[in-house]
């Protein structure tokens, strides 16, 4: 929630008791002006609680089927049904594609059709195969 200097607009007063605004203020706190003024939930600092697939969203990432991902770390194991997730890649000369999680990079040749992908991040070991597109569809070769 942001504090406004002016009092805004009754069709963009949202807060209200639910807030953990002063009464006297909830006519000055909005969310972003982008999306009308209405609160919303904005991630801010990327990391395991809030990005639990280990995910980068940009124009150099793309989405990759895989199977479905496990988390383990010393006291449970968790298993997601997801079944796809958007990561880095990179394209060699050879037409090769590395996928690029967290730094780290796993090669994913589409002759393979899938990859086993495994890493610790903050003490948590993350695995998954995920499928291997034909490198024509991601690296633009020909």
């Amino acid at each position: 929630m942001f504090d406004s200097e002016t009092e805004l607009p009754l069709h963009f007063q949202y807060a209200d008791n639910s807030f953990n605004v002063p009464r006297e203020k909830q006519t000055y706190y909005s969310g972003p002006d982008i999306y009308d003024y209405c609160p919303v939930y904005e991630v801010s600092n990327i990391d395991l609680v809030n990005n639990e697939y280990l995910e980068d969203m940009g124009p150099d990432s793309t989405c990759f089927d895989h199977e479905k991902i496990l988390r383990k770390n010393k006291t449970t194991n968790e298993v997601y049904p997801r079944t796809s997730s958007c990561h880095k890649y990179k394209c060699s000369k050879n037409a090769d594609l590395q996928v690029i999680i967290n730094g780290k990079s796993f090669p994913c040749r589409a002759g393979d059709r899938s990859a086993h992908l495994k890493l610790e991040v903050q003490n948590v070991e993350f695995s998954t195969d995920i499928h291997c597109p034909p490198c024509q569809s991601v690296c633009n070769v020909g």
